[in-house]
């Protein structure tokens, strides 16, 4: 089984704990306002942590479906087929299969310096099926995945045909 690597999950999350913390900073500079009595008789600061409250959620919600997407989005190789799980939102997936002897070319495409640094990238697949092209994003270890699908595809057409 392979995955997104982890590096990808922390990029597309950063965001959403940015977008976290920058309305603590308004908060602080509301609460110093009202401390120091600018705004006498206003309690704005209770309706502020409530609305922050409320946004505190929908980042959540937000961070719940970036990991589903990231969590579901899985490849699988056996012997005998590979599967891309793909998972577009929540309720939307796209399952593709196809066997190593289907398999006619195999390129990966490492992305810049940091994919090289951190050992993830793309495997584009050729296949002779229907599904002409299978596309594995931003995968851990894109070349020991290619070995193993190198091995299991020469190891299928070295089988001998059962009668």
């Amino acid at each position: 089984t392979a995955r997104k690597h982890s590096f990808v999950f922390f990029t597309e999350t950063t965001f959403v704990f940015i977008f976290a913390i920058l309305p603590l900073i308004f908060l602080a500079v509301a609460e110093e306002i009202a401390i120091s009595g600018f705004l006498t008789g206003v309690s704005v600061v209770p309706l502020l942590w409530h609305l922050y409250v409320l946004w505190i959620i929908i980042l959540w919600l937000v961070f719940a479906y970036i990991w589903t997407d990231y969590y579901l989005d899985i490849w699988v190789v056996t012997n005998t087929h590979m599967i891309d799980i793909d998972q577009h939102g929540l309720f939307n997936r796209k399952i593709s299969t196809s066997r190593p002897n289907l398999i006619q070319d195999i390129t990966i495409e490492v992305p810049g310096i940091l994919a090289t640094f951190i050992d993830y990238g793309n495997i584009h697949m050729q296949t002779a099926g229907q599904n002409r092209e299978f596309v594995l994003k931003n995968v851990a270890k894109p070349y020991k995945l290619k070995e193993i699908i190198v091995n299991e595809q020469s190891a299928m057409t070295e089988k001998p045909a059962s009668p």
